[in-house]
């Protein structure tokens, strides 16, 4: 067992939940019971995600994406649903967002970069005044399809993952940014990377990489911010003692 607040503060200082900018709440969304006995990860707050937290018995849920964003809204409808059952079963939300795509050690950007092997990683493409995403060299020397084939292994990458090949069949310098990173192919030129690992496909991204001969790898949003969450909770598995469960429920996007 361990205290929420102690949790929260350490969470927040690592992350640097008061310095990186964002569109949504980071840190304590929810506040539920004093005491934390088992925790729960999971990528959304959906209502179902919710509901299997409760139904574990989980009295703290750790998420990417949180239920508060940049825009109040009423708590009606589904919104009352979700935060009745919090408030109901004593269950905390916490949530991070940008903090967790930048960490190092916890990130959803960083940890990809490790899960493929990339050596000599470091951040870059800035968002909202923050370095959210990463680079790393192809030390060995794995081909584009061989990098595609290891991240359909992440939960719910086999429905999401293709590719654009219009660059080197064995990529020099990758860049990583999850979720809906696309953008981040603007910087190609600038940064020096031939290939961009991210989430989600745009429409855009078919010519602009067969003319600036670069690849993709669209792995799902979903997928490829799995990985965050679970360092998340087994970070605080190792300070605190406390148990977590991830909570896989893949939106095939």
């Amino acid at each position: 067992m361990a205290n929420r607040n102690e949790i929260v503060d350490y969470l927040n200082q690592k992350l640097r939940v008061a310095f990186v900018g964002d569109v949504g709440i980071n840190g304590l969304q929810v506040e539920g019971s004093e005491e934390v006995r088992s925790i729960a990860v999971a990528v959304d707050a959906g209502e179902s995600v919710i509901q299997k937290a409760v139904q574990m018995k989980a009295d703290l849920l750790a998420v990417h994406h949180g239920i508060f964003w940049e825009k109040a809204f009423p708590i009606t409808g589904a919104a009352k649903r979700k935060v009745g059952m919090m408030m109901e079963s004593a269950l905390n939300l916490y949530a991070s967002h940008l903090p967790l795509d930048a960490d190092p050690d916890w990130g959803n950007n960083f940890t990809l970069g490790r899960f493929l092997s990339l050596g000599n990683l470091r951040s870059g493409i800035p968002f909202h005044g923050t370095d959210i995403g990463c680079f790393g060299e192809n030390k060995e020397k794995l081909t584009l399809e061989e990098m595609r084939q290891r991240l359909q292994t992440l939960p719910g990458g086999a429905q999401t993952s293709t590719a654009l090949n219009f660059g080197p069949a064995v990529p020099n310098k990758v860049c990583i940014v999850t979720g809906s990173g696309c953008d981040a192919l603007y910087r190609a030129e600038q940064d020096g990377f031939d290939t961009l690992v991210t989430g989600e496909p745009r429409q855009f991204a078919y010519h602009f990489c067969k003319e600036q001969h670069l690849n993709v790898i669209f792995a799902g949003h979903y997928a490829t911010e799995t990985v965050g969450v679970q360092e998340l909770g087994k970070a605080i598995e190792a300070k605190f003692s406390v148990p977590w469960t991830f909570i896989d429920e893949p939106t095939g996007i």
